[in-house]
Formats: structure tokens, sequence, C-alpha cells
């Protein structure tokens, strides 16, 4: 089912693009995170961050079903 709503999702062009936008935001902050030279006061507000994209990545898929 998970698939299926963000199918639907992705057929609105507004919400492909902030899922998008979400999933490249993701994924640099998380090469970031694993950098050995991060500061562990931002890992912290990385895994902040990432909570938020990914609450807001789960409200727009919801919207679509």
């Amino acid at each position: 089912m998970r698939n299926r709503t963000l199918w639907v999702a992705m057929q609105d062009d507004i919400a492909a693009e902030r899922l998008l936008h979400i999933t490249c935001r993701h994924v640099k902050l998380a090469l970031e995170h694993g950098d050995k030279n991060t500061q562990l006061s931002r890992k912290q507000a990385i895994v902040d961050e990432i909570q938020k994209l990914r609450a807001e990545r789960n409200q727009i898929i919801n919207k679509g079903i």
C-alpha cells in the first residue's frame, strides 16, 4: 500500500518536486552526519532536521491516500 500512496503523491507535480527536494536534502545531511569531522552538536542538529524532513515526507505521501 505504501508504494501506491507514494505513486499517487508523485502524480502531483508540486508534491513530487517537494519530495525530490526532501530526498536530496536528506542525502546531503546523511553524508554530513557520517563525516568523522562533524561535531556532535551538529550531528544532533542533523538528526533533528532529518526527523522533520521525514515528517514532512510522510504528510505529503499521506495526502495522496
